[in-house]
């Protein structure tokens, strides 16, 4: 279950950062850059060239976010059915697995997974600051033997 928290996000569209180079170089106007800490990369399953591009998409995203940038391949077009699909389940799912990241299949024209794709990222983006911050909070209560052994040499009590 996910609380509620204050969030600000932007959806942007890779191919038009990409093309532009403003994902890269951060070329745009507005105020300071604000790295991603999360992304959905996004490739048809109906085009090979589509999944190729994929590794060099979350070698940008890897390049250009936060070190921990949370992300997620989605297969998109699964409306179109078995004739149309050129990349299985099973080649996008692998993908996924070898890179350590979420994977999922949706429709944008149906809308058929596609808000749980976004949920999905989200929550595992929250866990992820939420065991950061967890660990942080741990660390700042623990005690550091030797500095409490340097305060007891000096003082007479």
């Amino acid at each position: 279950m996910l609380t509620a928290v204050p969030a600000r996000g932007a959806v942007l569209k890779s191919h038009s950062l990409l093309k532009s180079h403003s994902l890269r170089t951060g070329a745009h106007e507005g105020p300071p850059r604000v790295l991603p800490v999360g992304a959905l990369v996004v490739y048809d399953i109906t085009k090979d060239t589509s999944f190729e591009n994929v590794k060099k998409w979350l070698d940008e995203l890897k390049d250009n976010a936060t070190a921990d940038i949370t992300m997620m391949l989605v297969g998109n077009k699964i409306d179109l059915g078995s004739s149309a699909r050129v990349i299985s389940t099973e080649q996008g799912k692998g993908f996924a697995d070898q890179n350590g990241i979420s994977f999922m299949e949706a429709s944008a024209l149906t809308s058929s997974n596609v808000e749980a794709s976004f949920h999905q990222i989200l929550s595992e983006i929250y866990h992820k600051k939420a065991h950061k911050e967890q660990e942080a909070a741990a660390a700042s209560n623990s005690i550091n033997v030797n500095q409490a052994a340097d305060k007891k040499k000096g003082g007479c009590c």
